[in-house]
């Protein structure tokens, strides 16, 4: 005779193996001022998933802690134990944001399987130029305040494995943006996530039938962090993000744009970050040549938009036929911002409708988070060797148990799931 308990745990696996699961993404903004969170809802597992965005919210952290985050970024001198209590203190402000998110799953709390956490933390670089991670959220909090489990320190594995610690966005965006039509996949895309660092990435196509990694592509631009500093020297307020109506027009300077181009050349900003120093000396130059020449202020930023569209086409000249592409916006890129519009006279190409999705530009981080959640779940890879620098695929994140019955469901997942198929090598 069979067990009893066995029934109940069959019971148990059908009542819980949904077809769809919900997943909350968490991102920190790189000043630590405020807190992103979105939930994604997904069908499918590994590579095969299918994601859509289903809400999203923001709440602002407490300007002492984010001063004091600040600080702990800037001065190697911080103690440990006031870094200690800040954790604590930045973690609770962040289950606020967490909560507000879980609280939107409502009935179908049960379908909720982790909290993926996306954060700045700490590079720390040590002498022989080896760098190390330390995180700012402290999981085991926000499980206790949240009762979920929690995914994070999602760098940390990818430096283990010789990578530089991220980026980590392009195979969830592809899952989330690609043209996956076991039809016909004939529409690449390309996405322009417009922040702090302007970042493309471009999405292939795919019919599924494909056993490795899709051919995702990578590149690091200046963005608005750039772009803040130059508008404040200069005094103006037009930015690229900002929508075209009512701005008074300036043309691109040929000459701001090859110093920019040049810039990023020097420093390959997919591989190594600029200091400080070295963008406040470009800043410097591009306020001279603006000054020597009695340019409108305003022409700056009409030639960071030309600089981004310039880059981006020498990208996706490197690539397969364009004809059929389409253009994904990310971050805070609107349409009918100076941005928007440039890339889209210069591609003649639409761009992407994300109405079917329901999907917010400017949770791109958090939604990317969230599946980065659920690859973990899955035991899928998230790195890609020759984007991250790792030596091989690895599956990224460290599980923090939520309470025991969230604990108990999102093992019971994990333990239904097949791991994807991957060659030897890759496995080894």
């Amino acid at each position: 005779m069979r067990n009893r308990n066995e029934f109940v745990q069959l019971i148990d696996r059908y009542r819980l193996g949904q077809a769809q699961r919900l997943s909350i993404g968490a991102t920190l903004s790189d000043d630590f001022s405020t807190l992103q969170s979105t939930l994604v809802l997904a069908e499918g597992r590994g590579k095969f998933l299918r994601v859509r965005w289903i809400e999203g919210r923001q709440v602002e952290i407490p300007e002492s802690i984010a001063v004091a985050c600040r600080q702990a970024v800037s001065d190697a001198q911080f103690l440990m134990r006031d870094f200690a209590q800040l954790r604590v203190d930045l973690t609770r402000a962040m289950a606020t944001g967490v909560n507000q998110m879980a609280a939107v799953s409502g009935v179908h709390a049960n379908m909720l399987m982790v909290v993926c956490i996306d954060e700045p933390g700490i590079g720390i670089r040590d002498y022989d130029g080896s760098l190390a991670w330390q995180p700012f959220c402290e999981p085991e909090t926000l499980a206790e305040m949240t009762g979920l489990t929690i995914v994070d320190s999602l760098p940390s594995r990818d430096l283990a494995a010789g990578g530089r610690g991220g980026p980590f966005t392009p195979l969830p965006a592809w899952l989330l943006f690609a043209d996956r039509n076991c039809t016909i996949a004939e529409q690449p895309r390309l996405l322009v996530d417009l922040g702090p660092w302007t970042e493309l990435t471009w999405l292939p196509e795919s019919d599924g039938l494909d056993d490795d990694l899709p051919a995702i592509r990578f590149q690091r631009l200046l963005g608005t962090g750039f772009e803040a500093e130059l508008l404040r020297e200069l005094g103006t307020e037009c930015g690229i993000a900002e929508p075209i109506a009512g701005q008074a027009a300036a043309e691109p300077h040929q000459g701001i744009i090859d110093l920019l181009l040049q810039f990023g050349m020097q420093h390959e900003l997919n591989r190594k970050l600029p200091n400080a120093d070295a963008m406040s000396a470009l800043v410097q130059q591009v306020v001279k040549v603006v000054n020597a020449e009695g340019l409108a202020p305003n022409t700056a930023s009409y030639s960071l938009a030309a600089y981004i569209v310039e880059a981006a086409d020498r990208f996706v000249k490197k690539r397969d036929s364009t004809a059929k592409m389409r253009l994904v916006p990310g971050g805070k890129l609107i349409d009918e911002g100076q941005l928007g519009v440039a890339l889209k006279q210069k591609f003649q190409v639409a761009w992407l409708d994300c109405q079917p999705m329901n999907y917010d530009a400017s949770y791109l981080r958090a939604s990317t988070a969230a599946i980065c959640g659920l690859m973990h779940v899955d035991q899928m890879p998230i790195t890609i060797p020759w984007i991250s620098g790792s030596e091989m695929p690895r599956v990224l994140g460290r599980l923090t148990p939520g309470s025991p019955a969230h604990w108990r469901r999102v093992i019971m997942d994990m333990g239904d799931c097949r791991p994807p198929v991957m060659k030897l090598r890759e496995a080894v």
